[in-house]
């Protein structure tokens, strides 16, 4: 099994580096789209078609995410592709419509931008912050 770490952490777990070397903004950078996040906006926008629950979890196994959107964890048959680090895009069909979603990661913040179907107009942007 493979764990992927932030170096520093490693560094503190053998004792080279003290705690305060491991500052909460360089560790929730390095995790990227990676940890539990809850919805800034109001709970209206849980009304939309594909919407999010007001908190969802990214947790990395292996070379993938499993996603909990608020109702539990779920293998809901979506690609996903990792961009980057702070960059995720799940692509997935609900109700027979093709859902496309990018999670991109700013430090603590985390912007949703949800397109359904074909049609830009059926698209809108959802914002989150790290709570774990």
């Amino acid at each position: 099994m493979k764990i992927r770490c932030n170096p520093l952490v490693v560094a503190a777990a053998l004792g080279l580096l003290g705690p305060a070397a491991l500052a909460d903004d360089e560790l929730n950078e390095s995790r990227g789209v990676e940890g539990l996040w809850t919805r800034v906006e109001p709970a209206e926008a849980a009304m939309r078609s594909a919407a999010l629950g007001d908190q969802i979890e990214m947790i990395p196994v292996e070379d993938r995410l499993v996603f909990d959107d608020g109702t539990g964890v779920h293998d809901d048959g979506s690609h996903w592709i990792r961009l980057d680090a702070r960059l995720v895009r799940q692509e997935l069909v609900v109700d027979g419509t093709r859902v496309v979603r990018e999670f991109r990661a700013d430090g603590d913040e985390l912007a949703v931008r949800t397109q359904v179907g074909d049609d830009e107009h059926a698209a809108w942007l959802d914002r989150y912050t790290r709570i774990a």
